[in-house]
């Protein structure tokens, strides 16, 4: 098993936790041409037959599709988030872009492949030690890069002027530690999809707004991991419904459904599309 932690020295969040797993971490610096033509520093470290390794590159994390030439089997990039309300969150998403604009970073209407128990991991992680007044929330799929490997974003942001406060920095640096922690010693098992002797659901998200709330307070009372999240906005595209699963890993068992922020047109295409598709939904 390897996982890889992806950084970024233009981000004032990600190169703060850069800074704090090579200190908290046994990391050790090396010397690798995994990415040819690229500058990047590299460190690494191994323990139970899993390799963690920690990149920070000088690229916006966006900008980093040539991640598809490392051989690892998750990819998590730590990154600042950003708000137009400046308004803190910690946050989890999927990646790609669920119309024909690629404005930041992907491909036009391709998702990148989502890891739903990791990114439910992490989540349940952010929400177990975060001891601020901030919200810990999943966002819906959005912006790239566009990659074949299981990868996600995890953040913290919103307001500029609290980027370097160490009570959310330590919040978030704690839960990748944490979850460093349990992918070394849960790693090989962690496709069971149980959390302890509890069962987890693989759900694909549909409808709401890009701050997925409520599919969030779902996944905490009842055990739901996200994959995919698409916001009502985007509820023409649902074409895109056969990508959201395939590029699951594991893949979605039962579709969620933010009922009343759809319209009757759009809820009946919807489940002419599921039913088509052989997916169970849930409506909330």
């Amino acid at each position: 098993m390897s996982l890889s932690l992806i950084c970024s020295s233009s981000d004032p969040v990600s190169s703060s936790i850069f800074q704090i797993l090579k200190n908290k971490i046994n990391f050790k610096k090396q010397n690798s041409d995994n990415i040819p033509n690229i500058k990047y520093n590299y460190y690494a470290f191994i323990k139970n037959n899993c390799r963690i390794d920690l990149y920070e590159f000088s690229k916006k994390l966006i900008e980093t599709e040539f991640l598809n030439l490392l051989k690892t089997d998750l990819i998590i990039f730590i990154s600042q988030h950003k708000s137009k309300q400046n308004i803190n969150i910690f946050s989890v998403h999927a990646l790609g872009n669920w119309s024909n604009a690629a404005e930041f970073g992907g491909k036009p209407n391709q998702l990148s492949i989502s890891s739903p128990l990791n990114m439910f991991k992490i989540l349940s992680l952010l929400k177990i030690n975060n001891n601020t007044d901030i919200e810990v929330v999943y966002e819906a799929s959005h912006h790239g890069p566009l990659l074949n490997i299981s990868s996600f974003f995890v953040e913290f942001g919103g307001n500029p002027d609290s980027l370097s406060d160490l009570k959310y920095i330590n919040v978030l640096a704690k839960s990748i530690i944490d979850f460093i922690n349990y992918y070394i010693t849960k790693g090989n098992t962690i496709q069971n999809n149980k959390e302890g002797s509890k069962p987890i659901s693989i759900a694909l998200g549909i409808g709401g707004s890009h701050y997925a709330s409520k599919f969030t307070k779902l996944a905490f009372s009842k055990n739901y991991a996200f994959s995919h999240i698409m916001p009502k906005y985007y509820i023409d595209n649902i074409g895109m419904l056969d990508q959201a699963i395939s590029r699951s890993i594991p893949k979605p068992n039962i579709a969620v459904i933010e009922w009343k922020s759809l319209n009757s047109f759009q809820r009946n295409e919807l489940m002419k599309k599921l039913n088509e598709l052989g997916i169970d939904y849930e409506k909330i």
